[in-house]
């Protein structure tokens, strides 16, 4: 599923081509271990997440994705400063995955309409 449009997706790879287009996983310590190169598209939910949460960080939009205690659910905020008041927060999803993926198309949203 794609979550980022517009101008959002052209920044994100033209982000992800320059540096985080393949990651190599090496096992021990010596650098001439051989790794295991992993592609973009091969990349697990949770990884991409985080590299999508650095790039909107870079961009002055904070994501949060938390579980609420009181309602049993995940939710997510979003602020344009650290210390900000959340901007969108939103409190409804039942998984990590569904809080995580709203919260990338909301801040893809935010993104496209300040750039």
């Amino acid at each position: 599923m794609e979550l980022l449009t517009g101008k959002c997706k052209k920044a994100f790879e033209k982000i992800v081509n320059k540096t985080h287009h393949k990651l190599i996983f090496r096992m021990g310590s010596n650098e001439t271990t051989t790794g295991t190169l992993i592609l973009w598209d091969d990349f697990p939910l949770s990884l991409k997440y985080g590299v999508q949460v650095d790039f909107f960080d870079e961009n002055h939009i904070y994501v949060n994705v938390r579980y609420n205690e009181v309602a049993k659910m995940f939710m997510y905020s979003i602020s344009t400063q650290p210390v900000q008041d959340d901007i969108f927060s939103r409190a409804i999803y039942k998984t990590r995955q569904e809080a995580r993926t709203e919260a990338i198309k909301k801040a893809n949203e935010l993104y496209n309409s300040k750039n």
